[in-house]
């Protein structure tokens, strides 16, 4: 189906998960989480091909929850 349409195969990527937008923005108010993110923006390059990998935000939201 991939090929029919002309798409490029799919490439690996990373997710990061944080507590809350407060959480990650105080993160990257500090010299230490500063450091922390260049230092995964690092990581990333060496198994994420940046030129074919997108970057987005999201919150994460229940729809089913079978805890219960």
């Amino acid at each position: 189906m991939r090929a029919a349409r002309g798409m490029l195969p799919p490439v690996d990527g990373t997710e990061v998960w944080f507590g809350s937008l407060a959480e990650f923005e105080r993160g990257a108010a500090t010299d230490e989480g500063r450091a922390a993110g260049a230092a995964m923006v690092e990581d990333e390059r060496r198994c994420v091909d940046f030129g074919r990998s997108r970057l987005f935000l999201t919150r994460e939201h229940t729809i089913f929850d079978n805890t219960r």
